[in-house]
């Protein structure tokens, strides 16, 4: 039973029309590999651009903007974040807290249930470690609790320096991914070049 690579062998494609529709599989066409195979493969790839033009180019703006800000600014932005901070890890702790009440009623639920046959009592078992695992893993209020204790408002000039040296690492990390998209796109059209002429 032929594949889809192989059925137009019978149709008489040529070697080189049956290499070029393998080649849609293989990495350096990955771009390309949910695509028609009638589609021609590109003479040679482009690297795609949203690193450079998306990414890179709005943090740049940002730390830009961000390093032009005004003190009295930058102390409402920190203000802002402590209360956001917060307001979220009291959120969370209530919600786990609401959640392990509901668990507990389940479980309880659970204990006063009597199997109504000996084949029963595996699915109780079952129900309740499904409802105690469960509780240990969603209702662990600790991690909220610890980074409550830890939180401090931090100064606008604190605020300013994390928010430009995560906007710098965030602009490195970007770079490197174009700088590592660009080298993919190179490789892919050498491979495709190479392969082409091996081809001719």
């Amino acid at each position: 039973m032929p594949t889809g690579y192989t059925a137009d062998i019978e149709k008489g494609i040529s070697f080189r029309q049956f290499a070029m529709r393998c080649a849609h599989n293989f990495g350096a066409c990955i771009s390309i590999r949910d695509e028609s195979w009638d589609k021609e493969i590109p003479e040679k790839f482009e690297s795609d651009t949203y690193h450079k033009k998306e990414e890179i180019n709005k943090k740049e703006a940002q730390l830009d903007r961000l390093l032009a800000m005004p003190d009295d600014e930058c102390e409402e932005r920190a203000r802002e974040q402590y209360y956001s901070e917060l307001g979220y890890l009291k959120e969370s702790i209530e919600k786990d807290k609401k959640l392990a009440q509901k668990y507990r009623l389940m479980l309880h639920s659970i204990e006063e249930w009597n199997p109504p046959t000996s084949d029963h009592k595996g699915l109780k078992k079952f129900m309740r470690e499904q409802v105690e695992e469960s509780l240990k893993f969603d209702c662990g209020t600790d991690y909220f609790e610890e980074c409550l204790t830890k939180l401090k408002r931090k100064t606008g000039k604190e605020w300013k320096e994390q928010q430009r040296a995560k906007l710098q690492d965030d602009i490195a990390y970007h770079k490197n991914e174009d700088l590592k998209e660009r080298e993919r796109a190179q490789k892919a059209t050498e491979w495709i070049q190479a392969l082409r002429k091996s081809l001719s």
